[in-house]
């Protein structure tokens, strides 16, 4: 049995999601699996003084840490060995790669990374990884999302005691994003416009402070008949992260339709998209998904 040290970055109280694609890890049985939480252990992205990494056979980076790819250079500041030198193997789960993918192909040479896992697809990959290809890193398919047991066996309500028809919650992301991003904010707008006056009970927002968390999450799609959904990912490729420095700076200067205008030139539908952990747990609560068209990972089909 070998034993891994996964190092993690989140809200134990938080989304659930998080929680439970950290969780998860405890059931790759033979293996043993600690989970260091640096939220709890000091709040900075580095591996506490009093752990070693010798102890272990190896060291798995959760997406949670490696977000921002710069932030994988510190996790070994206050460690006797760099993470190069860990003979152990070492594992990056990723997620968001489209943002800075060039400094996370670096950096994972330069702290000798065995495995990634990734949700680019095989043909864009040496868009993302052309260093990492070349070095012959393993890649290894997820999904964003994870199906725990206990989501399985949710108390269903029937459809006629359901107090919602049509629900949604997204969110607005940097236009930095692309398009893709983009849809999680205008379907909630077309969708409310579209339906104004047709007497179906609606609950759709994109605001931030509507959002909902833990058991008041599953408890909203419960009682939803249907709910809206688009693809999570992005649809502009920001190797170096200058286009998000730059439209940061325009934010204030610029209105936002001029500034996805201006982004056209770097739309590439397609090279990043993936299916969200929403869609699995609408299906768990046996919700209808009304969606715009989209691959979803090859896991759903119109």
């Amino acid at each position: 049995m070998r034993t891994y040290l996964l190092v993690a970055y989140f809200d134990p109280c938080g989304l659930e999601t998080i929680r439970e694609s950290v969780d998860c890890w405890r059931l790759c049985e033979p293996h043993k699996i600690k989970i260091l939480n640096l939220m709890e252990s000091g709040g900075t992205l580095s591996i506490p003084r009093d752990i070693s990494l010798e102890s272990f056979d190896g060291l798995i980076i959760h997406n949670t840490v490696s977000y921002n790819p710069e932030n994988l250079y510190d996790l070994d500041l206050l460690q006797s060995k760099s993470i190069l030198a860990f003979a152990g193997r070492k594992i990056l789960l990723k997620q968001d790669e489209h943002l800075k993918c060039a400094i996370t192909d670096q950096a994972i040479i330069d702290l000798g990374i065995d495995i990634v896992f990734t949700l680019t697809k095989p043909e864009f990959r040496h868009r993302f990884y052309p260093r990492s290809i070349n070095a012959k890193v393993q890649f290894v398919e997820w999904m964003t999302g994870y199906v725990p047991e206990r989501l399985k066996c949710l108390p269903l309500l029937p459809y006629e005691r359901r107090s919602i028809d049509l629900s949604y919650r997204g969110s607005i992301q940097p236009p930095s994003f692309g398009q893709l991003a983009f849809e999680k904010a205008s379907i909630a707008d077309r969708a409310s416009s579209a339906l104004a006056g047709a007497g179906l009970r609606l609950d759709i927002s994109n605001r931030w402070e509507d959002r909902k968390f833990g058991t008041a999450w599953y408890d909203f799609l419960a009682t939803s008949v249907a709910t809206l959904g688009v693809e999570s990912g992005a649809s502009i490729l920001d190797r170096s992260g200058r286009i998000f420095r730059t439209c940061e700076r325009l934010r204030t200067l610029v209105p936002a339709p001029l500034v996805r205008f201006g982004l056209l030139a770097f739309e590439e539908p397609g090279i990043y998209s993936a299916i969200a952990p929403r869609h699995f747990e609408a299906a768990a609560t046996r919700t209808l998904q009304v969606m715009y068209q989209g691959d979803f990972s090859g896991v759903l089909t119109a």
